[in-house]
């Protein structure tokens, strides 16, 4: 016999609610503690968001790390509405049993949360001990929360720097535990995160040791700390840098922080970059670095492994090009079957990002694809071959168009996207190409121009003599793409 539903109290009415959406979302149609554990997740300024603040994790992260662990399922119903699994009749009751117990009839939040956490085996207590959560402390903190004494975080002052208000919010989150912080210096980052070497100040005025944070789009954030989990974490010499705390991410507005311990010497007076130290000391003294200490320490746990490696050129460029495709949602297609049978389906595995074979105006399905990334404030999302952080996972990426606005969340996967191709890789590059190397404007001849702007205003195609000359003196070679699968060597 089911369990009947508990009583909830006033502020949890539509808690079943969030549990059904939660697992409709993941394509489960069921309830199990996943989903109740992700839809008290989405309770503003409720005990499990706070609870997760002060552990230094946000509910969204710990959400999207949920869903991860969880997978998707087939998103099919085999039976009407939603069934509960044993092991959420168990939670329920023992959520019921804990309210008695402290004289209150009606379910509150707190109980569930307490009957969740004591249930060890459970796939929330799996992720939480994997994000590194001491569990004896958050039942402490949650056994103990008063419900009227939730305080808001204080935005913590930081001088140094010009930073946006979510940037302060962000850095507030990473800090909760300090008074201040001063941004000693700020760094020049190659994919446009920011990165800052913050020093936290506590009440008393005395400085903690300064840390490295990175501040990016969520999705960046939470990725990086795949990958060092991944391939870096176990192999980091003792004296390194290292991520000492889980990422924070705000959302909204889609902005996440991560930690880095600073690695500098004793008497080092002031941080350098290194195209600042190459500039001061030159090229032969960043040699020396990079051969004699980098190399160094991280030879043996790194480039000394020399196993074998298949390098597939396309799959490693995946992440500088721009996307195989940007597609144009039409959900007219996706509900058509007569419109079906004559589109392009495209699979992750296939060979379509490469060969030319789909172009601007076609009709096409994407099948098993996996959302990427969730662009904040628009409605477009990213797409990829898989959830992984290999390169190989991160391939054939097409951005979707016209997705309405809080129906997609990142890790999902999607089945049957139709619409139709508004442009290429090719087409994207092209454009590129023609915005930085714009034709001479008509009407100008080779007398109008200043000296040196010969070779620029030669027709499209046409080389001056000088260059021509070269070019049969050293002709170019232009290598052939290699098949997929093979790589150059």
């Amino acid at each position: 016999m089911e369990t009947p539903p508990p009583h909830f109290d006033t502020g949890l009415q539509d808690i079943v609610t969030l549990v059904e959406r939660e697992s409709a979302r993941m394509g489960h149609y069921y309830l199990g503690v996943e989903h109740l554990f992700a839809a008290l997740t989405r309770i503003e300024g409720g005990v499990t968001v706070s609870a997760l603040n002060q552990l230094r994790l946000s509910g969204r992260f710990v959400r999207q790390s949920l869903r991860y662990a969880t997978g998707r399922g087939d998103n099919k119903r085999y039976w009407p509405a939603f069934r509960p699994t044993p092991r959420y009749q168990r939670v329920i009751a023992r959520a019921a049993a804990l309210a008695a117990a402290r004289g209150a009839a009606p379910v509150g939040e707190r109980d569930l949360l307490l009957a969740i956490l004591d249930e060890k085996e459970s796939i929330p207590v799996r992720v939480l001990t994997h994000l590194g959560v001491d569990l004896p402390h958050m039942v402490a903190i949650v056994a103990g929360w008063a419900d009227a004494a939730e305080p808001r975080q204080p935005v913590i002052p930081v001088a140094g720097a010009v930073l946006t208000d979510d940037e302060r919010r962000l850095l507030s989150h990473m800090f909760r535990s300090y008074a201040s912080l001063e941004i000693e210096r700020e760094f020049a980052g190659f994919s446009g995160a920011r990165v800052l070497l913050v020093c936290p100040i506590k009440t008393d005025g005395r400085a903690d040791a300064a840390l490295v944070v990175k501040m990016d789009h969520g999705h960046s954030i939470r990725y990086e700390k795949v990958r060092y989990d991944s391939y870096v974490k176990t192999t980091l010499p003792p004296v390194t840098a290292r991520i000492p705390d889980p990422p924070v991410v705000l959302d909204p507005p889609n902005i996440g922080g991560l930690k880095y311990t600073f690695v500098g010497q004793k008497d080092a007076t002031r941080t350098q970059t290194l195209l600042e130290y190459v500039r001061e000391n030159g090229p032969a003294a960043l040699g020396g670095i990079i051969g004699g200490q980098v190399y160094a320490t991280f030879g043996r746990g790194w480039w000394q492994q020399r196993q074998p490696y298949r390098f597939n050129l396309w799959q490693e460029y995946e992440h500088v090009l721009p996307p195989a495709l940007i597609v144009d949602l039409d959900p007219a297609l996706e509900a058509s079957d007569k419109a079906l049978d004559s589109d392009k389906t495209l699979a992750p595995d296939g060979g379509w990002s490469r060969d030319g074979s789909v172009r601007a105006g076609d009709r096409v399905m994407l099948d098993g694809f996996t959302i990427y990334r969730v662009y904040p404030g628009e409605d477009r999302i990213a797409v990829v071959g898989g959830n992984g952080p290999e390169a190989s996972a991160r391939a054939h990426k097409v951005v979707v168009r016209g997705v309405a606005r809080g129906t997609a969340s990142q890790g999902e996967r999607v089945h049957r996207l139709a619409g139709r191709v508004a442009q290429t890789r090719d087409d994207i590059l092209h454009a590129r190409v023609r915005a930085a190397f714009p034709r001479p404007r008509p009407g100008r001849t080779h007398g109008d121009a200043g000296a040196g702007d010969g070779a620029a205003l030669q027709p499209a195609g046409v080389l001056p003599p000088a260059a021509r000359t070269a070019r049969q003196r050293h002709p170019v070679h232009h290598p052939r793409r290699p098949a997929p699968g093979q790589h150059r060597g």
